[in-house]
C-alpha cells in the first residue's frame, strides 16, 4: 500500500485555476449520466483500483473497459526510423547518431508535458547540467507555455554536441528509438512508465509513489520539489534522522541526479542502460 501525506498531491503552489473541486464536479455530471467508462489504463498498473471501477459501474447498471495506454498501430522502431515529417526529422537524426556513437539505449529524454512547468526552474537546469556533465545524451522538449528559457541555457544545448532541444515533439516516434534509454517526466497518468519521475500536481506524486515503491520501475526524484506543501516531511521518511531528510537545494538535486544514474546502470554517473 502507497501512503502519502494529503499534502503530497500539491507539489507546488498552483497560480491557475485548477482544482481537484472541477473534477469532481465533473464527475459527478457525467458518471451519472453516462452507460459506461473506458479507462486508459491496464490492469498490471491499475488492477485494485480498475476492479473497484467495475465493481461500482456494475452497482449503476454500467460497463467499465480498461483498455490501456494508447500507442500507435504500427512497429514503434519502424516508424521512427523512417519518418519524414520535418517537425520529427532533425530529432530522429539526432537520435540516430546518438545511437551510433553511444549505442542503444543511451539518451535521456525529458518533457513535463503541454501544460505544466516547475515552479522553481533552476532544479530544472541543474538536471540538464548534471546529464550533460556526466556524458549522457539528452533530447528536452518544453511545450508548456509556462516555460521560458533563459538565453544562456539555449546556449548549452547549442555548444553541446550531445543534447537536443525541442519546444515541442512527437513523443511516441522518440521513446521508441532503439537509442532511447529513460524518460524524465512530471508523471502524469499517460506516461507512467519507467522513467524518473519529477511530479508536480494533483495524482502525479502518487503515480510517482506507485512505479517507484510498489512497481519497482522508475526513480522519484525527491529534492526537485518546490512550495510550501511539498517540501513537508514525506510519510516515507518518517523515521529518517533529521540530519538525511532531503533539503530541496539546487545542489541537493545536483547530487540526487547524480545518484539516480548510478543506480540507473551501477556505474558512476552513468545513466545508460544496458
Amino acid at each position: 500500500m502507497t501512503i502519502l501525506n494529503a499534502k503530497e498531491f500539491f507539489n507546488r503552489t498552483l497560480q491557475l485555476p485548477l482544482t481537484g473541486e472541477m473534477f469532481r464536479d465533473l464527475a459527478r455530471t457525467y458518471i451519472a449520466s453516462g452507460q459506461g467508462m473506458f479507462i486508459l489504463s491496464s490492469t498490471p498498473y491499475d488492477g485494485e483500483a480498475i476492479d473497484a471501477t467495475k465493481e461500482w459501474f456494475s452497482s449503476l447498471g454500467q460497463v467499465t473497459y480498461p483498455i490501456g495506454p494508447a500507442l500507435l498501430p504500427d512497429s514503434p522502431s519502424a516508424l521512427s526510423v523512417t519518418s519524414t515529417r520535418c517537425d520529427v526529422k532533425p530529432v530522429v537524426e539526432f537520435l540516430d547518431k546518438m545511437q551510433k556513437v553511444h549505442g542503444e539505449k543511451s539518451v535521456v529524454y525529458m518533457s513535463f508535458g503541454i501544460f505544466f512547468w516547475p515552479e522553481n526552474p533552476e532544479k530544472v537546469w541543474a538536471v540538464i547540467e548534471e546529464l550533460l556533465a556526466s556524458g549522457t545524451p539528452l533530447v528536452w522538449a518544453h511545450p508548456s507555455p509556462l516555460c521560458i528559457v533563459p538565453e544562456d541555457e539555449l546556449k548549452m544545448f547549442q555548444d553541446s554536441d550531445i543534447a537536443f532541444e525541442i519546444q515541442w515533439a512527437l513523443q511516441e516516434e522518440i521513446l521508441s528509438h532503439p537509442a532511447m534509454g529513460w524518460f524524465i517526466s512530471h508523471t502524469a497518468v499517460g506516461i507512467v512508465y519507467r522513467k524518473p519521475c519529477i511530479i508536480e500536481f494533483h495524482n502525479q506524486p502518487m503515480n510517482a509513489a506507485t512505479m517507484t515503491l510498489v512497481k519497482k520501475a522508475g526513480f522519484e526524484l525527491v529534492e526537485v520539489r518546490t512550495g510550501e506543501h511539498s517540501t513537508w516531511k514525506m510519510y516515507r521518511f518518517q523515521d529518517l534522522d533529521p540530519k538525511d531528510l532531503p533539503t530541496f537545494t539546487v545542489d541537493a538535486v545536483r547530487r540526487e541526479i547524480r545518484e539516480t544514474g548510478d543506480q540507473g546502470d551501477g556505474r558512476s554517473g552513468s545513466w545508460c542502460q544496458s
